[in-house]
């Protein structure tokens, strides 16, 4: 799904350039990447272990129009690990991170759609950041718009 969305965003020269990404992330921030997960959109992410043993979470946003990777780091930095993964590491300029891996995620775990955004809109509202960002398009909107257009539609709008 990540190779088709990059297509679809022009970004062939990164999934091109991908493998090398990694290796240079795994030499710098002194990790180990393992397999990838499925099913994202927005982003390839990979198990990934911390030279410590510390599993962790890499994330390469696809780069396309606009500052989503930026906006995605500063909150992450901003919420400090409270309602959402800690950020280890983050490189704007590649569009990475480095995240504390939490477990399975809630689609992996077969959570119906409409039961994620309510999911994700308490831990923002836990982290006290008043928007949900990039969630299936609903970039930057407040909680209680995000909830209440997840209610009367059941899935993401534009």
């Amino acid at each position: 799904m990540v190779r088709a969305k990059a297509a679809a965003a022009g970004a062939h020269a990164w999934l091109e350039a991908l493998p090398g990404l990694v290796a240079g992330l795994e030499r710098d921030w002194g990790i180990t990447a393992g397999r990838p997960y499925t099913g994202g959109t927005e982003a390839y992410v990979a198990e990934a272990v911390r030279a410590d043993g510390t599993p962790a979470v890499l994330k390469l946003m696809i780069p396309r129009a606009g500052d989503h990777a930026e906006h995605e780091i500063a909150v992450l930095r901003r919420c400090g690990g409270e309602g959402c993964a800690e950020l280890y590491r983050a490189d704007e300029e590649r569009g990475a991170m480095l995240l504390e891996r939490l477990g399975p995620s809630l689609y992996d775990l077969s959570v119906p759609f409409e039961r994620r955004l309510a999911v994700i809109a308490v831990g923002a509202e836990i982290s006290e950041i008043p928007l949900l960002l990039c969630c299936h398009r609903f970039v930057v909107l407040g909680i209680d718009e995000a909830v209440e257009r997840a209610g009367d539609r059941g899935s993401p709008s534009s």
